[in-house]
């Protein structure tokens, strides 16, 4: 199934401050899921939970891809890979160089478990968990292969990366993320997840 998901993400061309919220169960917005009656509400109540703490394991999974983004700026990184500097801070991120690493992480996180949940979620639930663990997957195998290539492979500039953001986020918010020379991704990211609690009716939509 991890394989299948890697693969797909590839043909699409697709832990921060939210992370520290939890889905409080009595505030769930069950607006666009299951017919009445055919699941519990518990259940729908549980499917939102268990979704959200393999988002808070992935986010902890890739945090030190995350943390690089964070740090660096993308000619730093590229100098790096290119060989013209040494930057000690890349050495968080050299198990990247196995491109079956995004699999076992996406195993450690519960990820290959979560389509179990699906029937009991809204679908603009499921479609934004999709591309939160999508857009995790994407940028590691474009870590992977910047190690392979001797280069950066610039997320910012990855039309995979680009059809994903748009799938859930305003493309005013896609453009800024893509701005950012640094925190770029971490940005993306939080705005994935406020859109997973907003869905989940733990957010109240910004003016």
């Amino acid at each position: 199934m991890a394989q299948s998901f890697v693969q797909s993400v590839s043909n699409v061309g697709q832990s921060g401050g939210l992370s520290a919220h939890t889905v409080n169960a009595s505030s769930i917005n069950l607006h666009g899921g299951p017919p009445v009656g055919q699941v519990t509400h518990q259940r729908q109540i549980q499917a939102v939970e268990s979704l959200w703490q393999i988002v808070l394991n992935l986010g902890s999974e890739f945090s030190l891809a995350i943390f690089i983004d964070t740090i660096l700026l993308p000619q730093e990184i590229d100098a790096h890979l290119r060989g013209e500097e040494d930057i000690s801070f890349m050495d968080a991120v050299a198990e990247y160089r196995d491109s079956q690493l995004p699999l076992r992480k996406f195993a450690n996180a519960g990820a290959n478990n979560a389509a179990k949940e699906r029937p009991f979620v809204s679908h603009r639930l499921w479609s934004i968990y999709f591309v939160v663990q999508a857009v995790y997957g994407r940028t590691a195998l474009l870590l992977a292969n910047s190690f392979k290539e001797g280069r950066f492979v610039n997320w910012r500039e990855d039309g995979g990366c680009d059809q994903l953001l748009r799938a859930i986020l305003p493309v005013q918010s896609v453009e800024h993320v893509k701005k950012l020379e640094t925190n770029g991704l971490r940005t993306a990211l939080d705005l994935l997840e406020a859109q997973f609690l907003l869905e989940a009716g733990m957010n109240k939509p910004q003016a």
